[in-house]
């Protein structure tokens, strides 16, 4: 397994390694735990019906990453998957992506998903050479929004009536963050 970063927060014991097979059944667990909640946010989980649904969606991943058309990591506290975290729509010309993250319900708010942001936007803006990060976050996502807030993202703008949720459209925050100068 390879692993990207590792660190500590309290007791847990979090690394950042890139997506195995080896993960695609746990994962699922938790994407069937929290799939009300993760559906509200995240429009691919209709998509993960079955282990195998998720194994090949980490197969697709690992295709784009050989491609560097996506960056994207397992987040695995104490050796157990529990959560994803990306860089997507990597436009290379214009030096930017797109970052998306889920993390299990029971390790939210320990200040993981804020740390594992951390350690990609670094890797995206030293290693990659990336100028700018968007992170779009429904308007009532008030998880992701505090993440960008506590993280200072900018926020560039409210794209008005942009996503539907059961059939009501939804606003749509584009936050940013710029390579330090």
């Amino acid at each position: 397994m390879f692993t990207f970063q590792k660190f500590v927060i309290d007791h847990y014991k979090v690394q950042l390694v890139m997506p195995e097979n080896s993960h695609a059944a746990e994962l699922f667990r938790i994407i069937n735990q929290d799939r009300e909640t993760l559906s509200r946010w995240m429009p691919w989980t209709p998509n993960i019906k079955t282990v195998e649904d998720e194994a090949q969606f980490l197969n697709y991943a690992r295709l784009k990453m050989a491609k560097q058309e996506l960056f994207m990591l397992t987040i695995l506290v104490n050796n157990t998957p529990v959560g994803m975290i990306d860089l997507h729509n990597i436009n290379r010309k214009n030096k930017r992506a797109e970052l998306g993250y889920w993390l299990s319900s029971n390790y939210q708010g320990l200040g993981i998903i804020s740390s594992s942001v951390n350690l990609v936007l670094d890797y995206a803006f030293e290693k990659l050479n990336f100028h700018k990060i968007i992170l779009q976050s429904d308007s009532e996502n008030g998880k992701s929004i505090a993440v960008a807030h506590r993280l200072n993202f900018t926020l560039e703008a409210i794209l008005k009536d942009q996503i539907t949720y059961n059939a009501d459209f939804k606003d749509l925050n584009i936050f940013v963050k710029f390579q330090p100068k």
